[in-house]
């Protein structure tokens, strides 16, 4: 006998439960790829925990991170390597969430030693994460900022694949000159006072002779420019009122919960999909209810530090 399902339309889940949203790089790098800066994400799904197993096993984890961003959006001809960092990093996190319809739980626990309260608390993928860095359609490409010692004026570009990809292929001199936090910190300089340097070699002694307050500045406005949404969200203490903000720690390992952990990374246990959680409390006793707060306009993050 034939089965009747009660579903409305047999369409596949990567079409129907599809999702638009807006990059927060506006999609700059192929306007034409991403109209409005909008982009299509696709759910999370089987397949795509097959996939990620299959690279796993090859031992292929190398831009594993963005070949996977490729399988679970549209690029609608955008060439990967051209894509921002950034962007990566939200879809990955837009489409795992649309797994569970947008809503991601985590166990959140009060720094303060005399307390240590954890309590499970649960967020919606993006709309409740802050939105750091947005671009408009007018952004040109880069930022233009002024170290406060030395006066040098800088140009910076966020990162992109194609920077991670150069990063990654590096030989052993390059290795020698600089480490892979120093690269990543020089690697956006689009200019200094209008020019760039010749070579790798003039940047680092550049870079090396900056005051230290200057060399975290530009490390800080790096951070602050990049387009990305910010997982650190505020929360007060049920317990003993102390405020804070906790870190969701996206790590690679946590879009792979169904695979065991490779030697010595650590998985991100505090993180989560929502799922059932049969036989367990979904809310330890006095977790601090969501509170929609002021979030000083980076977005409509949660603010569970309100009360």
């Amino acid at each position: 006998m034939a089965f009747q399902s009660k579903l409305a339309s047999l369409e596949p889940r990567r079409l129907r439960f599809q999702k638009r949203i807006k990059l927060l790089s506006g999609g700059y790098v192929k306007p034409d790829s991403f109209p409005n800066g909008e982009i299509t994400v696709f759910p999370w799904d089987a397949s795509t925990d097959d996939w990620l197993a299959e690279r796993v096993r090859k031992g292929s984890r190398d831009m594993m991170l963005f070949d996977l961003c490729a399988q679970v959006c549209d690029l609608n001809g955008c060439p990967l390597e051209s894509f921002v960092i950034g962007d990566v990093n939200t879809i990955l996190l837009v489409s795992r969430a649309l797994r569970y319809n947008g809503i991601m739980e985590y166990e959140c626990t009060c720094p303060n030693p005399g307390c240590r309260t954890t309590t499970v608390e649960t967020i919606i993928v993006p709309d409740e994460l802050g939105r750091v860095g947005e671009k408009d359609a007018s952004y040109p490409g880069f930022d233009t900022f002024t170290l406060p010692d030395c006066q040098d004026v800088l140009q910076v570009r966020p990162l992109q694949v194609k920077d991670e990809t150069i990063i990654l292929a590096r030989d052993a001199a390059s290795k020698a000159l600089m480490t892979d936090r120093v690269m990543h910190i020089l690697m956006p300089i689009v200019s200094i006072n209008g020019g760039k340097p010749d070579a790798w070699e003039e940047a680092v002694r550049w870079y090396n002779a900056l005051s230290p307050s200057d060399a975290q500045y530009l490390e800080d406005q790096e951070n602050e420019l990049y387009p990305h949404l910010d997982s650190a969200i505020p929360h007060q203490c049920d317990q003993c009122q102390k405020r804070f903000k906790h870190i969701l720690d996206f790590t690679a390992e946590f879009f792979r919960p169904s695979l065991k952990p490779s030697h010595g990374t650590k998985m991100a246990s505090n993180v989560r999909p929502r799922v059932e959680r049969e036989g367990a409390n979904s809310k330890s006793e006095g977790s601090a209810g969501p509170n929609s707060g002021a979030d000083g306009g980076v977005g409509k993050r949660k603010d569970r530090s309100a009360k």
